[in-house]
């Protein structure tokens, strides 16, 4: 078993081998986990597989720690789907999310539920534009 530690919090993942190649990792949503813990579960269920090729996670997701916090990828085909930042400090908590569609990456926030914006990339240019309100910040934006 493996874990991450923020804190006095560890977050469990759980590695599995075959012929000293590692094959899969089972692990729960770092948010997830957090709630699960707050409600004093002893048991925390791992229902995220990942699948190793290589040495590589090929599908399935990633943690990587960080300075207070840890970095999530999410792998899909062999491709980075999404990633999230969640961030601690003091008894605070964050999580920023960022989603890529083709030439766009999607941008949440989980303590400001309605600030949504997106990055997005045509030819050499990138601009920013934000949903809610449609009125691109950058000058340059065209659409």
């Amino acid at each position: 078993m493996g874990t991450l530690r923020r804190g006095d919090v560890d977050f469990f993942t759980v590695d599995y081998y075959e012929k000293g190649n590692q094959m899969y990792q089972y692990s729960k949503d770092i948010l997830d986990q957090i709630k699960e813990m707050e409600g004093l579960e002893t048991a925390i269920t791992l229902d995220i597989k990942s699948v190793y090729e290589n040495g590589k996670i090929i599908e399935g997701v990633e943690y990587q720690n960080i300075e207070n916090g840890f970095l999530t990828k999410r792998i899909k085909d062999q491709k980075l789907h999404s990633f999230s930042v969640d961030i601690f400090a003091g008894h605070s908590y964050n999580r920023i999310s960022f989603d890529i569609e083709k030439d766009i990456i999607k941008i949440n926030e989980l303590q400001h539920k309605n600030y949504k914006d997106y990055l997005f990339f045509e030819k050499i240019f990138m601009g920013w534009r934000t949903l809610g309100s449609g009125q691109c910040i950058d000058e340059n934006c065209n659409s």
